[in-house]
């Protein structure tokens, strides 16, 4: 025998320790993984807009007027939690404009950890054409639950002639 196992008592000991050690392992391993807060330099994937769209905006763009010519196009890129049934709702676009596409795609990329109980977000993007000169609000209303209320964003959109 080694000398390890001359003394019962010694065994024991070294077991446990490495019983301990497999354990904080095991806990350190499973230790919930903070999310990174979203925005910019988080690694984030930019929102599916087609290439062809001239103009983009994101709800950082809340309540700014935005001017296009006629025949131009404009994406609206919102983010939206993945749970089922919610994202955002766009109201009727004004006159000068019309609803010509939407798009989603993640958020975050397929590597960054989520919570098991919460999905990660999703882009939601709204694609609008400039029909016909003339100014309007164009709304959308992500609605919460509880406390979290409705969320509401706007643009005020001048389309002009080319």
């Amino acid at each position: 025998m080694g000398p390890a196992c001359a003394d019962p008592g010694r065994r024991r000991g070294a077991r446990a320790a490495a019983t301990w050690a497999c354990l904080a392992c095991l806990a350190g391993c499973a230790a919930p993984v903070p999310l990174p807060p979203l925005g910019a330099g988080t690694g984030e994937l930019p929102p599916p807009v087609p290439e062809w769209v001239g103009l983009r905006v994101t709800e950082a763009d809340h309540g700014r007027l935005i001017g296009l010519p006629t025949g131009a196009s404009l994406a609206v890129s919102l983010r939206a939690p993945a749970a089922a049934g919610t994202g955002w709702v766009p109201a009727p676009p004004p006159a000068p404009l019309a609803l010509v596409g939407r798009f989603s795609g993640p958020a975050w990329p397929p590597d960054v950890p989520a919570p098991r109980l919460t999905p990660p977000p999703v882009w939601q993007v709204f694609v609008l054409e400039a029909r016909q000169p003339g100014v309007g609000v164009l709304a959308f209303e992500l609605p919460g639950d509880g406390a979290a209320g409705v969320r509401r964003v706007r643009f005020t959109v001048e389309v002009r002639r080319p």
